[in-house]
């Protein structure tokens, strides 16, 4: 897997576009209590071969036990801004940490933010994700980079303010389920 990176339970995977040795990745525990002490966030800038933990988030139990069960469930839960690519990569990164239905915001479910190609990661604490159910993925519109989109076993959510809030919506979608952005 690398050095650093002694999590091979993986749900989310992104690599920069312009920098494709800029690797990140979330990881879970599980049920495991070993590998539950070395989930979150990591980073590669060698292409995978050494990985440093970005930022240590919980993530939920129950979608990656689902995962680890045969489920063919396909999370995008890390992207970037469109707009904010330049000669070194992608300058604004976005990570959804997924806690299905949580349990509070101490959990630590919250958008994700880096503005600093991905060197450094702080929680947006307004955009808490518990109570959402399972993130699908998520996406930045290129057209407009402070609209931000996430699927979820709960719906389709919409923020217009870089991530700092999300509203449900409903307008002409089926309730239930919303599997792609």
């Amino acid at each position: 897997l690398g050095r650093g990176l002694n999590n091979d339970f993986m749900f989310s995977i992104a690599v920069d576009p312009v920098n494709p040795k800029r690797i990140f990745v979330l990881t879970a525990g599980g049920w495991d209590t070993q590998l539950k002490s070395m989930e979150g966030l990591y980073a590669s800038n060698n292409g995978g071969d050494d990985w440093s933990r970005a930022a240590a988030v919980a993530t939920d139990v129950k979608a990656r036990a689902d995962f680890a069960m045969g489920s063919r469930e396909h999370q995008e839960n890390i992207t970037y801004d469109p707009t904010s690519l330049d000669s070194n990569g992608a300058r604004v990164w976005y990570a959804a940490v997924d806690c299905g239905q949580g349990t509070g915001p101490a959990d630590g479910c919250y958008l994700y933010k880096s503005e600093d190609y991905g060197a450094s990661w702080n929680p947006i604490t307004t955009a808490y994700f518990g109570g959402h159910g399972n993130i699908h993925n998520l996406v930045v519109n290129p057209a407009d980079p402070r609209t931000l989109y996430f699927s979820s076993s709960n719906g389709l959510y919409k923020s217009v303010d870089t991530g700092r809030t999300f509203a449900k919506v409903s307008s002409g979608l089926p309730s239930g389920e919303v599997g792609w952005v």
